[in-house]
């Protein structure tokens, strides 16, 4: 029987006072005797954490009933044990890094969301690129498709070089 859990979650909402947000959310977390890594940016919250099964409850109870995060979406993973060794909670200029330097609102800045068939359905499509923003070993500005198919970021030369990035820039 799994005694332990593992929560994935990440929500882009605009957080008052985000630096203040991530010492007091440290506090908490650490105070639960949860673990894991969590990003506070002003965009928003990512966070991935294991604990008990009374803990990991008591978190999304807590987390929601912040007005912020009332509708939150969680991913849960049995486990058997803690899957992190420390408690992380981290301030961030941004959740994804993308140096862009306008300010920029995933809630408001992009395309609309996709069902997985019309994403499915875009990818088939040989005009249509999809480069992931969360590439580590990049340290170019990104072409991003997420949750809608083209946000106009910037692009990365190594993941993408056959194509015309000015030209997908300007779409």
């Amino acid at each position: 029987m799994t005694n332990f859990r593992v929560l994935l979650f990440y929500k882009y909402i605009l957080i008052p006072d985000a630096e203040r947000f991530a010492a007091e959310h440290l506090a908490y977390c650490k105070e639960l005797g949860i673990k894991g890594r969590i990003l506070i940016a002003d965009e928003g919250i990512n966070g991935t954490l294991s604990g008990s099964i009374e803990q990991t409850e008591q978190y999304m109870r807590d987390l929601r009933s912040n007005p912020l995060f009332q509708d939150i979406v969680f991913k849960i993973d049995a486990s058997d044990a803690h899957a992190f060794k420390k408690m992380f909670v981290r301030y961030r200029k941004e959740l994804v890094t993308l140096r862009y330097d306008r300010p920029l609102d995933p809630n408001r800045d992009g395309g609309g969301r996709l069902r997985p068939s019309e994403f499915y359905a875009w990818l088939q499509r040989e005009d249509v690129v999809v480069l992931d923003g969360a590439d580590d070993t990049c340290h170019h500005q990104h072409l991003v498709c997420d949750d809608c198919l083209e946000t106009k970021h910037g692009y990365c030369s190594t993941a993408c070089e056959d194509h015309d990035h000015q030209q997908l820039m300007n779409r």
